[in-house]
């Protein structure tokens, strides 16, 4: 293994497990696991919101990252997610795009 290689591995591993990677195969293992876990959260997330969204529209109000939180509530949407994952999403996605994705 070049030096290359071993530092990506090693930032991978700090990026998921929080420390630089130890040389083993259980530490790869493990980053991976979270990585992997990371990417379900998201796609989930993902998936949640591509419903809700097109429930809003149905609904006939304007799509926002607020009103999908909104509707989500009102339709006693068991897989809405936790305010904080809300309010960090309406923070962290562009203002171009918070007010819908088609422009």
């Amino acid at each position: 293994m070049d030096r290359q290689t071993f530092d990506e591995m090693s930032e991978h591993c700090e990026l998921y497990t929080g420390r630089p990677w130890d040389g083993t195969l259980d530490h790869l293992v493990g980053a991976n696991s979270r990585q992997s876990e990371a990417i379900e959260i998201l796609n989930r997330h993902a998936d949640w919101l591509r419903d809700c969204k097109e429930r809003v529209e149905r609904s006939g109000t304007r799509w926002s990252t607020s009103s999908c939180r909104a509707q989500s509530r009102r339709d006693g949407d068991l897989a809405a997610p936790p305010e904080w994952i809300g309010k960090l999403s309406e923070e962290l996605t562009p203002d171009r795009l918070l007010s819908g994705f088609d422009e």
